[in-house]
């Protein structure tokens, strides 16, 4: 299949450094075909040219290589690799905040990124209080409750005796 990107200059770069001293082919297909190995290379070393070499590129993609936009060096695939991992992590992350009990989450984050998971889940564990602490808020709210009702009856005390006061 013809690509038509034979003038396009980041494509010929692109090639170029990665198939030096061989020309563009015309046709990736017959070239793949007759070149196995050196095909292979080139797929792994810089998968977005062979996607337009192939005729299988997205319309964006080959709409950057005809305007000129499309990159002379191939992008590291370990950095891309890298930066969409924090980008998933990243996301996973966000949603553990806002839903906390979503175990599908916290186990692809643990497949993810056991480091990351792992500081999530000592973050969850600073966020829950221990039993020491449930008991002493237990026996504030009950100290609190003692003392409100006490005030209560009092207050209810002086009410009866000024009514008392009134029938005298």
């Amino acid at each position: 299949m013809q690509h038509g990107l034979d003038q396009c200059g980041p494509v010929l770069r692109r090639f170029a450094a990665a198939v030096p001293n061989t020309p563009l082919p015309s046709d990736w297909g017959k070239f793949a075909a007759t070149n196995q190995t050196l095909a292979m290379e080139v797929t792994a070393k810089d998968p977005e040219l062979v996607s337009l070499l192939s005729g299988n590129a997205n319309a964006a993609l080959k709409a950057d290589a005809l305007s000129g936009a499309f990159s002379p060096v191939p992008p590291d695939q370990k950095k891309e690799a890298s930066k969409l991992l924090q980008r998933q992590v990243s996301d996973l992350l966000e949603k553990l905040d806002r839903d906390p009990d979503q175990m599908t989450y916290a186990l692809q984050l643990a497949s993810l990124s056991p480091a990351a998971h792992s500081n999530w889940k000592k973050q969850q564990q600073a966020k829950t209080p221990d039993d020491d602490q449930l008991r002493h808020q237990q026996l504030q709210d009950e100290a609190e409750h003692r003392r409100l009702r006490l005030e209560s009856n009092m207050k209810g005390q002086v009410m009866a005796s000024q009514s008392s006061r009134r029938f005298r």
